[in-house]
């Protein structure tokens, strides 16, 4: 299918959102990174996540300032990482105040170390 550039980044968006720390069946998670690879506006390279692991990474720039990078098993297609980085600098006007963000400036960031099945919400494996 070809989407349009808008409605493809949005799609990208909603797929990196709904996948991060979530655990996905392997056949599906190599489904939506293949998805994400063919997507106008999201690029692939070798990254690293927040522990030092290298990966396969996904990223697209959002709002022409912001890089969010999806770091994946290259094995097992599994979420190991992201990070949000500021390749531009940018002002963020609010309420609350302005926000001077600089270029390379990390915005967040994590590692997914570990994960298991519980049986109740809120329990720590």
């Amino acid at each position: 299918h070809s989407f349009p550039t808008r409605r493809s980044s949005d799609l990208a968006t909603l797929l990196v959102g709904q996948t991060e720390g979530a655990w996905l069946p392997p056949r599906l998670a190599v489904t939506i990174y293949r998805l994400l690879q063919q997507t106008p506006g999201v690029h692939f390279d070798s990254a690293a996540d927040l522990a030092g692991r290298t990966g396969l990474g996904f990223y697209m720039v959002m709002d022409g300032w912001q890089k969010h990078e999806l770091v994946v098993n290259p094995l097992t297609y599994a979420y190991m990482g992201d990070e949000w980085i500021a390749v531009r600098a940018h002002t963020s006007v609010a309420t609350d105040g302005t926000r001077y963000i600089r270029k390379g400036q990390v915005l967040g960031w994590e590692a997914l170390l570990a994960s298991a099945i519980v049986r109740h919400a809120g329990q720590i494996p």
